[in-house]
This record gives C-alpha cells, structure tokens and sequence, in this order.
C-alpha cells in the first residue's frame, strides 16, 4: 500500500459520451511523469511506500484498471459499442491534455503491463522509458485468446465462469497432469469463488484481449523512430520465486530487443511493493 499516500483523494476523468469514468491518483511534483498501472486484482493502492526524495523527483499518476477499484465499468461492452482500444485512446489523451503532460514513462505489473505497453503504442512520440514488473502481454496466450477472439467463445467461457464446480474441475484436471501449477490453480480459486469475481475475470479478460494491437517489438520500434539518439528504454523486472512469468519465458519472447532485465528476491505480488528499489536501478535519463 502506499502508507501515508493512502490518503491522497482520488481525481476522475469522466468522459460524458462514453459514460466513461477512470479514476487515478496523482502523488508527488516531480519534473519527471510516470503513469502507473497495477495488476488484476488489485488497485492503486498496491504499489510500495513512495518517498519524499521519490516524490520531489517524480509525479505518479496511478490508475485504477478498468473493472477495478474506482473506474467504472462502462469499459465493458454492455455499455458502449465503442471498441475497448478506442475508448482508452480517448480517455488518455484526455487525461495527458487535462494535466498539461507531453513526455513521460510508463510502468505496468502483470496485467497493468498491457496498458503500459499500450500507452506506448498509441504515442509513441511522449514516451521516455518503459518499465515491465513480471509483465503480461509480452506474447499472446492461446487460452486467453480462443476464451475471448469470438463470440461463441465467449458465451462458452461465460458459461464456464459461472458453473465454478466445472470450472475448478477443470483446473484441478490440468494440475494433475501438469499443465497447471497447483498455486496458480489455488489463485484462481480464490479469484473466482464469487459471482461478482467471476463477472470481473470475464469482462477483465474481453476487454483486454487486444490490448495492446500490435507486438512490443513493433511498439518499440515505432518508439525508436521518434527518438534522435539511440538510447536504452526498456526495463524488466522479475521475481525469482514467480510461478507466472518467468525470466526464460521473457528472454525467448523478447529475442533480438534491447532491453534491461533485473530479478529480485520475491514473489509475483511483492514486486509491486518495491517500485523505491526498481526505480533506485535506472542509471537512463528520463
């Protein structure tokens, strides 16, 4: 949590024509803007202690996730016929023209990461640096994808959500035979043992499924492109006891990408609690 920043208020950005409400916090006054995004799950309050030193060097801008915490729901596509890609480009760019921001980093953990990468995506010319904690969206997964590429699929993975007992059976299949580590499986039960938590995993995963739309290898290219000097500004962080995302995974998944990786001696859920000691790492300017 962020200690004593847990009770700085929360700003909105309401869209009124999206009916759209994405609710962030805004901490320190630093010259130099990272926007932060947290994982499923979770909300703003996830990320570690942020320091004086920290908040007279930086501004964060830390976001609540669709279907999580303080933004709204009218992300899902009960709401809008408009395509999730397309009402997040609307809110961001607002939301930068709203706090008069031009240049700035960007820094996700697991499912935040695919917002961060998308943020990316859509201005590549504002970006400075990019920080990845144990990120989700490097590469598509095939689960993910065949539950929420159509519309039949999505019926059937609603179906699923809602029959937990079939659910779980399924999931305790895949452990036996070991295509399912047996923590993930506990995790997803505990995610799912509620009609609300299932509703969540369901418009969680619909919304994100092309988010970001294009490959990282073709965001950062699209980066490099605004940049003059040539300059590393990827970063990934891992956790050495993490049963999601593993460094093996992401060095075969971001082959022939310069970047940065650092492990840290933790859990998947810890790393958000060390943003002091990741961002103590940097050695680049932002």
């Amino acid at each position: 949590m962020f200690s004593d920043n847990k009770v700085i208020s929360y700003e909105y950005l309401y869209l009124e024509k999206e009916r759209l409400r994405l609710a962030y916090k805004k901490i320190g006054n630093g010259q130099k803007n990272i926007l932060l995004f947290h994982g499923y799950g979770q909300d703003c309050h996830c990320w570690g202690k942020i320091s004086k030193n920290l908040k007279e060097e930086y501004t964060f801008y830390c976001f609540d996730l669709p279907f999580h915490g303080q933004t709204n729901d009218c992300f899902s596509e009960n709401f809008t016929e408009i395509s999730p890609k397309k009402q997040l480009e609307i809110a961001f760019k607002t939301f930068l023209e709203k706090n008069n921001i031009t240049d700035f980093s960007v820094l996700g953990f697991s499912l935040g990461a695919r917002l961060a990468l998308f943020c990316a995506e859509i201005f590549p010319q504002n970006i400075q640096n990019i920080f990845l904690l144990a990120p989700d969206g490097i590469k598509n997964n095939f689960w993910f994808g065949l539950a929420t590429r159509f519309w039949f699929s999505k019926m059937l993975f609603s179906a699923f959500l809602a029959n937990q007992s079939i659910f779980i059976k399924f999931g305790k299949m895949l452990s036996t035979i070991g295509l399912l580590d047996k923590s993930i499986l506990n995790f997803v039960i505990n995610q799912t043992n509620s009609t609300q938590k299932r509703q969540k995993i369901y418009n969680t995963w619909c919304f994100f499924a092309d988010i970001p739309s294009i490959s990282i290898k073709k965001i950062l290219a699209k980066i490099t492109k605004t940049i003059a000097t040539k300059k590393q500004f990827l970063s990934v962080f891992l956790a050495q006891n993490d049963i999601f995302i593993t460094e093996k995974n992401i060095k075969q998944n971001l082959q022939n990408i310069d970047f940065k990786i650092v492990t840290f001696d933790c859990n998947h859920f810890k790393l958000p609690l060390l943003l002091e000691e990741i961002l103590a790492t940097e050695t680049v300017n932002l």
